[in-house]
């Protein structure tokens, strides 16, 4: 036989997580999953709560149409939510949730939280059910008989009946559990003779609302019994005749202690993040709205995350993950004893300074608390090295929750920019730089399909101004952003993954062209183009070159292909992996920026490059006499050492182009010969230079 107790899954993607079914299994729930809620009603509707997994747009559409269902919407449910959606909770709650749960969760947690619902659920039902049964059995008789004394004397619960003149005429055995009064003191008698003045006032109260308005009235009570304080839910209604005249009144008092306690875990779970047993998301909200009630009151909100939290779950694997979260929200407890602190998600913490103190004692707490948290933790018989970034805001109460959070997350991404393991405090100007990256980043989305994008191609020569080649730079035409540089642009398309998008369109567009400059052409031309970390990183990066190639039906050789040091941090085998395979196909591999961030003679010697490019702020700083000028030729000497031929990157004077031939430098790219030029320009220059 089946039990009543039941769980529907809706899943978008149909994903079982047998995990997940064993454990609901053992707690005796049967488990019903499926994709939208016109399933559900083929089979049995009675099921006791919905958990809904999926993209943003499939939860709020199938909340919606349960919300709009009379008996679905009946049903507690809980969503699981992505790091990304942590700000539109308010939302799903107006849709009907009771409960929400941030992934990446365990199968643990779902099922523990489940089991609470559906219980509190359960306890409610149950006392629900109890009260109706008497309210109705009530107002059905007339007279007392023995049938009506057996059953109310066996009820679990506490029954009283007076007259009109709010004499006692009878109660059930229960009723003295409840009390230390005998039967035979209360029949007949009224409270002035049983109770002390303030409770005797207190029933007078109530009971003359019920006779007078011939209304029930309920509510809930703490009161002492053995010592111990009990919580009683009390229920007064009016006794009726057949002319709806009030004859008397009946109480009904339940122990609802235990379902208290239970509900107060709830809601304590519900505020509580479950692996580190600290307050949560819901937890801390609560939190800034006690405070913001306070008006006129300055606020310092901390929001902090672990460096390269991502790459330990990778790594180490996401038990080891949650290691490193407990452990970093003990050392966060131990330091901030008198704060509120708070997981939100992920490896975001938020701590709110209790204290209102100076500009100058933050930073100090902040500086000592980043020295703490910056430590050695051994996983296994491998060393874990733990770092945080925080985000310090400053406000008063007439700031609202998500503003204020807002704020200090991107003080939190500015620490993040400037190396990580640092702090920054929030600035005017913060909010309007997102606006403003978040209009770009929507413009950028339709921009190829609009003819906003196109390339540009700057000449690369030999020393005696032989044309080599050209490098391909992409620029989008759009009024709006004429001032934004390209390389925010960039950065911006790099963290939105748009990259990916844009890469694909700006290399065939490049191919295109270098097929076309090289037709009935002896001496090749190398047309090069720059390729991101975030590209080169995907798994079928390789099968998309070698698509774009066949479909254009350009000569490899005549490409290049121009990378940054960076592309090896994460990753250095998969990536020498990677292109090894892209030099294979035939292109030149160009290592660009060398010497500005992570240069390496160790990466020369195994990266399979094919020249390399010397940055042009190197050549900036090129004088007659300097340690730039030493730096450039011997890195020049070392790269010819190896075969690998050098190519100087933003030359723009002849005293600068005298002392890189003087070098041996083997390719020059600046303003000296030529600057960015259109493709009809460049080709205009190829028909003159043969």
């Amino acid at each position: 036989m089946k039990t009543e107790k039941r769980v529907i899954i809706l899943n978008e993607s149909r994903l079982e997580n047998n995990d997940l079914y064993k454990k609901l299994i053992t707690y005796g729930y049967d488990i019903f999953e499926c994709l939208n809620i016109d399933e559900i009603l083929i089979g049995d509707i009675k099921r006791n709560i919905i958990l809904i997994n999926g993209k943003e747009d499939y939860k709020i559409n199938i909340l919606k149409n349960i919300k709009n269902n009379k008996l679905l919407s009946k049903i507690p449910i809980i969503v699981l939510i992505d790091i990304d959606e942590q700000k539109k909770i308010d939302k799903y709650i107006k849709l009907g949730i009771k409960d929400y749960i941030k992934k990446p969760c365990n199968t643990d947690e779902i099922s523990f939280r489940i089991k609470n619902i559906i219980d509190y659920y359960d306890l409610v039902e149950k006392l629900y059910k109890k009260e109706c049964n008497i309210a109705e059995y009530i107002n059905n008789i007339q007279d007392k008989d023995n049938k009506f004394q057996t059953l109310i004397d066996n009820m679990p619960i506490a029954i009283w009946v007076k007259d009109k003149d709010l004499v006692y005429t009878d109660v059930n055995k229960t009723y003295f559990l409840f009390s230390e009064i005998k039967n035979e003191n209360i029949i007949g008698k009224r409270d002035e003779e049983l109770w002390n003045d303030e409770l005797v006032q207190k029933f007078y109260k109530e009971d003359k609302i019920v006779i007078e308005a011939k209304e029930t009235i309920e509510f809930e009570e703490v009161r002492k019994f053995n010592n111990e304080e009990r919580v009683y839910k009390v229920n007064k209604s009016p006794l009726l005749n057949i002319d709806e005249e009030v004859i008397g009144l009946i109480g009904i008092y339940q122990d609802i202690t235990e379902f208290k306690l239970i509900e107060n875990d709830i809601k304590k779970n519900a505020s509580t993040d479950f692996l580190t047993q600290i307050p949560n998301r819901r937890g801390l909200y609560k939190h800034l709205e006690s405070k913001l009630k306070q008006k006129n009151e300055n606020l310092t909100v901390m929001f902090m995350d672990i460096d390269e939290f991502k790459k330990i779950n990778d790594v180490y694997g996401h038990k080891s993950g949650d290691d490193v979260l407990r452990v970093v929200s003990n050392k966060i407890q131990m330091f901030f004893t008198e704060d509120f602190i708070s997981r939100i998600s992920g490896d975001e913490f938020v701590i709110v300074l209790e204290d209102d103190i100076e500009k100058k004692e933050i930073e100090n707490r902040v500086e000592k608390f980043l020295k703490e948290i910056n430590f050695e933790l051994s996983i296994g018989k491998r060393k874990c090295y733990i770092s945080g970034s925080i985000g310090v805001v400053q406000t008063n109460t007439e700031d609202d929750i998500e503003s204020i959070l807002i704020k200090a997350d991107l003080a939190m991404y500015k620490a993040k920019q400037r190396g990580k393991n640092t702090f920054a405090f929030y600035e005017k100007g913060m909010v309007e730089e997102v606006e403003i990256n978040s209009n770009i980043e929507r413009d950028l989305h339709d921009s190829i399909e609009k003819g906003e994008v196109y390339l540009f191609y700057q000449p690369q020569y030999t020393g005696d101004k032989k044309l080599i080649g050209f490098e391909a730079l992409f620029r989008w035409k759009n009024e709006k952003y004429k001032s934004v540089s390209v390389i925010k642009v960039i950065e911006i398309m790099e963290k939105t993954k748009l990259i990916n998008k844009m890469g694909r369109y700006i290399f065939e567009k490049a191919c295109i062209f270098a097929k076309e400059i090289n037709e009935n052409r002896k001496e090749k031309l190398i047309v090069s183009v720059n390729i991101s970390p975030i590209q080169i990183m995907r798994k079928n990066f390789v099968l998309e070159v070698k698509d774009i190639l066949k479909k254009v039906g350009v000569d490899p050789k005549t490409l290049g292909i121009e990378i940054t040091e960076s592309i090896f941090l994460d990753n250095l085998e998969d990536s020498i992996n990677t292109i090894s395979q892209l030099k294979s196909l035939g292109m030149k591999i160009l290592l660009d920026d060398f010497g500005t961030k992570y240069s390496s003679l160790n990466y020369l010697a195994r990266l399979p490059i094919s020249s390399i490019k010397i940055d042009k702020s190197f050549i900036d700083k090129l004088t007659n006499k300097g340690n730039y000028k030493v730096l450039i030729k011997l890195i020049t000497e070392i790269a010819h050492s190896i075969e690998l031929p050098v190519v100087a990157e933003g030359v723009e004077s002849s005293s600068q182009l005298e002392q890189l031939n003087d070098m041996n430098v083997d390719a020059i790219q600046g303003y000296i010969f030529s600057k960015p030029l259109t493709e009809e320009d460049a080709k205009k220059l190829i028909n003159q230079d043969i």
